[in-house]
């Protein structure tokens, strides 16, 4: 019985084996296949056999002078041209070693290639990656028949690595000689009807909603080698529903093709008969589109676009090959191209701390990328769609800063400083263009009238908008899935998208809500020096109808409630206390019927409730009752709201001593507004995860019906698979293939994000971390003072909500950053400390709304502050003392 040798790999073992062995073309043709992909049958010769070819053949003192020695300025003179030439010459006369031809031999049976048609393709360690394609520097060679052609052909793949053009892209690349030892692909040969590559973006533009593909008759070849015209066709791909379809036919000459040639080899060449005809029609387009994007998913995990080799043989298509798109332009505005690109994850560690699934970042990418756009089209600002907003890095979600900064600039008049105010983080500021035109100026002022025309619009249509979208979701959250087959529940998903469609005016809340601290801010600034912050904080203390803060006053109230209920006293008194078994607390009880009525309006919530595996409140309230029974010392709601009001007093009194009489009407007015715009924001938040609600529950049953036809081994493994996978199943465009490997794989690149910390900051493609400064005392930390006052209390270091029961009253809370299921925390604390934040974070509204002070924005808090260790905080100045 044949068995597969060690230098000899199947795509199973060479997908173990990794790009180190079988090199990149290889590793990725083997996850391909891992993957459930159409690849033809093929081994791949390790790199171990180039080594043992070069020591049978005694080269290893050439190889070894010429990666030394061999410059790049040595490769345009004769000499070292000649040097090359020489080694190139020797390799081409050598004789493979007995053991590698036997190697061969036994391992083409094995895998019953033997005599077959083949591809020999080059597959050295470096190439195909991320960094470098090496795309068409080595050698390959189609339709070799026979073991002594193919061992022939695996000796030109290891000259062509020392080709004049190889070694100068490494030189220029600078890759090492030492680091592109080449293994080679044999794989059997398509019969081609029609042959080419796709791209999973627009490889000229470099926009990612766009799918490329060139297509030309015979062999792929003539396309690849760009001998030829080939039709070029343009796929939309970005679109919510998943769906594609083509918007560009671009009919090449195709003047040649590439055949086979009876005997072995191609003829490259050949006249084709067949220059006007189209290669591929609209349905075989939207099959290699469909692929091509799923390969984009399943290789690129959604961030980095594949070029895709792809044959079709009449009936179906064959990738024969898949690597990263490496020289893609980044699309931006012409003020920012000199400048560094840069990402931050400022506002995204307020939310979405967390390392995203598939399924959570291709559901939420598109309104994330919504709430960042829709506000300027509501202002007639003309923004470029095609610019790219956020991205993930090792799993967790960042923005584009320098984009998002200079379109806030570019529209508003906004300077970078101040919007690094408002989102928070730790990052630079791009440069502005100097001596600009009056003429951008009063079109930024008509911008800003456009836009406060349109927030007063919202602001007035507020609640009707809330009303009619959390009634339109919640029609859909009381649906039973159960009773829906696959068309059902894809139309009930049809529903919610178009539902999503209307969601722009939420968007605007959600994107707007700093405007009127930008306008407060300064007038206040400008009649007390100092104080302007300060006070714009203080004065939006205490506002009503705020959800988020709301629901953590209606737990306080809980807590109070328990004291009278006996029933509920036993409940929460029992050692060892049980959270899960609260619906044994008897019916009678007006603890249970009210908290029965919390989670009716707020159990849609969760902790970092932007993460669709976690589940909600009304699946799970332990969280909930746990803070409660942490509450029940101390449940006197009635001190919050008198330390809102006394907060807000003495910034009133403050602001009528100091700004014009004649303006305290428009004080009063832009703090009714803040305090509207900060509502509106919470609301707007709520009812996004209302419908974030929704999607888990459509994941979870999907996730249950995969799980029972054998493609999921559980029901949650659907939050790896993206949104767009899940969709193709639905409507059979998709059986499923490879879908258990790609999750078993998912999951073990989740765990190993996990353990990365995160940079705040990257430049490029390089991480950046920022840490605290050390102050000229080294007793205190600066950061950004979002809500007034001042505090002093031991420090209580605390990098989970569900670590909340170590929170005394009166500490204060040090957190990461903080999202809706923090607020309980607040109601124990004295003071708030966060490592990330800004004016309309999360944590800066609910502070101001209860009253206590908070700095934020406060970098390598976690690590300079000891945990019970004393701390005065300054929401005035923007101070945390350390004592």
């Amino acid at each position: 019985m044949n068995r597969e040798p060690s230098l000899v790999l199947g795509w199973e073992r060479a997908f173990s084996a990794g790009p180190a062995v079988v090199g990149g073309k290889g590793w990725n043709l083997a996850r391909l296949d891992r993957y459930g992909f159409p690849v033809p049958r093929g081994v791949v010769l390790a790199a171990a056999a180039y080594e043992a070819f070069i020591e049978a053949n005694k080269l290893q003192d050439t190889v070894r002078e010429i990666a030394d020695r061999l410059t790049a300025a040595d490769l345009i003179s004769p000499e070292g041209r000649n040097r090359l030439a020489g080694l190139c010459r020797r390799i081409g006369e050598g004789t493979m070693p007995p053991e590698v031809a036997a190697a061969v031999d036994d391992g083409l049976t094995a895998a019953g290639l033997a005599g077959l048609p083949l591809a020999v393709r080059s597959s050295a360690v470096a190439e195909d990656g991320e960094r470098a394609s090496f795309a068409g520097i080595h050698d390959s060679f189609l339709n070799i028949q026979g073991l002594s052609c193919v061992l022939a052909a695996v000796i030109n793949c290891y000259r062509s690595l020392w080709s004049e053009r190889a070694v100068v892209y490494r030189r220029r690349m600078g890759i090492s000689d030492y680091a592109v030892a080449p293994a080679v692909v044999l794989m059997e040969l398509v019969p081609a009807v029609s042959a080419g590559v796709a791209f999973s973006c627009d490889p000229v533009s470099g926009r990612g909603d766009r799918l490329v593909i060139a297509a030309n008759f015979g062999l792929g070849e003539s396309v690849v080698g760009g001998v030829v015209e080939p039709d070029q066709y343009q796929l939309a791909s970005g679109t919510r529903n998943g769906e594609l379809h083509v918007l560009e036919r671009r009919i090449g000459s195709k003047l040649f093709g590439s055949r086979t040639v009876a005997g072995g080899g191609t003829a490259l060449r050949q006249r084709t008969e067949r220059a006007g005809t189209v290669v591929l029609n609209d349905d075989e387009l939207l099959v290699l589109g469909r692929l091509t994007r799923q390969v984009f998913l399943a290789l690129g995990q959604g961030e980095r676009h594949q070029d895709v080799e792809w044959v079709h043989d009449g009936s179906r298509f064959h990738l024969v090959q898949a690597r990263p798109v490496t020289a893609l332009p980044s699309a931006t505005y012409p003020a920012l191209r000199e400048q560094p690109e840069l990402w931050s994850n400022a506002n995204f560690r307020d939310a979405v701390p967390m390392v995203q699934t598939p399924f959570n970042w291709s559901v939420s990418r598109l309104m994330i990328e919504q709430v960042f756009t829709c506000q300027y089209a509501a202002a007639g600002y003309r923004i470029d769609l095609t610019v790219p907003r956020c991205r993930l890095f090792n799993g967790r979600p960042y923005f584009n800063l320098a984009v998002l900064q200079w379109e806030c600039y570019d529209a508003y008049g906004i300077t970078p400083a101040d919007y690094n105010r408002f989102i928070g983080g730790h990052q630079p500021e791009i440069k502005l263009p100097a001596g600009e035109p009056a003429r951008l100026k009063l079109k930024r002022l008509m911008a800003n009238l456009r836009l406060l025309q349109v927030l007063g619009r919202i602001r007035r249509h507020a609640a009707t908008t809330f009303h009619t979208f959390t009634s339109c979701v919640d029609d859909l959250r009381r649906r039973d899935l159960t009773l829906l087959d696959d068309r059902g529940l894809l139309a009930l998903i049809r529903e919610g998208e178009r539902l999503a469609q209307r969601i722009d005016p939420i968007m605007v809340m959600l994107g707007t809500s700093g405007a009127v601290f930008a306008v407060l801010q300064p007038l206040l600034e400008r009649f007390l020096p100092g104080r302007g912050q300060a006070l714009t904080t203080a004065l939006l203390a205490g506002q009503e109808g705020i959800t988020s803060a709301d629901h953590g006053l209606r737990l306080l109230e809980l807590a109070r409630m328990v004291g009278d209920d006996p029933d509920a006293r036993a409940f929460f008194s029992a050692e060892p206390f049980r959270p899960e078994q609260w619906r044994a607390i008897p019916i009678r009880s007006p603890f249970r019927r009210e908290f029965g009525t919390f989670l009716d309006e707020y159990g849609h919530r969760c902790v970092y409730e932007l993460d669709f595996s976690n589940p909600r409140w009304h699946e799970d309230p332990r969280y909930l009752l746990t803070t409660i029974r942490g509450m029940l010392d101390n449940a006197d709601p009635e001190a919050v709201r008198r330390r809102q009001r006394e907060t807000s007093r003495r910034a009133w009194d403050e602001v009528r001593a100091g700004v014009p009489r004649l303006l305290h009407g428009l004080v009063r007015r832009l703090v009714r507004m803040g305090g509207t715009d900060a509502a509106n924001r919470e609301m707007a938040k709520s009812v996004l995860v209302r419908l974030a609600d929704t999607y888990r529950r459509i994941a979870l049953e999907l996730g249950e019906r995969l799980r029972q036809r054998g493609l999921l081994e559980q029901r949650d493994d659907v939050f790896f698979c993206y949104w767009t996978e899940l969709l193709e199943l639905l409507t059979g465009a998709w059986d499923g293939a490879g879908l258990p490997l790609r999750v078993v794989d998912r999951r073990e690149q989740h765990e190993e994000w996990l353990a990365l910390d995160a940079p705040d900051l990257i430049r490029g493609e390089t991480p950046h971390y920022v840490d605290q400064q050390p102050s000229e005392r080294g007793d205190h930390l600066s950061g950004l003072g979002v809500a007034a006052g001042r505090a002093r209390g031991a420090a209580r270091l605390v990098r989970h909500p569900e670590e909340g029961e170590r929170l005394q009253h009166g500490d204060v809370l040090v957190a990461p950053s903080t999202d809706p299921a923090w607020t309980p925390l607040f109601l124990k604390a004295s003071a708030l400390v966060a490592e990330t934040g800004g004016f309309i974070s999360h944590g800066a509204i609910v502070a101001r709304e209860y009253g206590i002070p908070a700095v934020v924005n406060v970098a390598g808090a976690l690590k300079r502050i000891n945990d019970g260790g004393m701390l005065t905080v300054d929401g005035d100045r923007g101070i945390v003392q350390v004592e």
